[in-house]
């Protein structure tokens, strides 16, 4: 990996990073601070973006690493760890006012995760 591949693979990794904590923070807002706009469960439209971007940076980064591993892993890979972190937020909003987990809100997130990862290889391939 030569140094224009390693600058690229660390912005890939930092804007995971950051888009991870923006999903961390907008998780962790209590219930009363929520504001309230569109439709009714648009809340869900909202998931499934997060994680869509959540996905395709995930995928993103994991192949800017440029490891001897099959694209195919990186794809379960990041769809597993995605997975658990939209689990994982679910869970800790039990421990937020006004909060809680939601299955549909999971849904949308596992939705928008897988969609980001598969659109992410689409525009690989093409």
């Amino acid at each position: 990996m030569d140094n224009r591949e390693l600058n690229e693979a660390v912005r890939a990794w930092l804007l995971l990073g950051l888009w991870a904590l923006v999903i961390a923070f907008l998780t962790l807002i209590p219930g009363d601070e929520i504001p309230q706009f569109g439709f009714k469960n648009m809340d869900k439209v909202i998931h499934l973006l997060e994680f869509f971007a959540l996905g395709f940076l995930m995928l993103d980064a994991f192949l800017k690493l440029q490891l001897d591993v099959n694209i195919g892993i990186l794809l379960i890979f990041t769809i597993v760890l995605g997975s658990a972190y939209a689990g994982i937020g679910e869970w800790a909003q039990t421990f937020i006012p006004g909060r809680m987990p939601d299955k549909y809100d999971l849904l949308s997130d596992l939705l928008g995760l897988n969609l980001g990862a598969f659109m992410y290889l689409r525009g690989v391939r093409n």
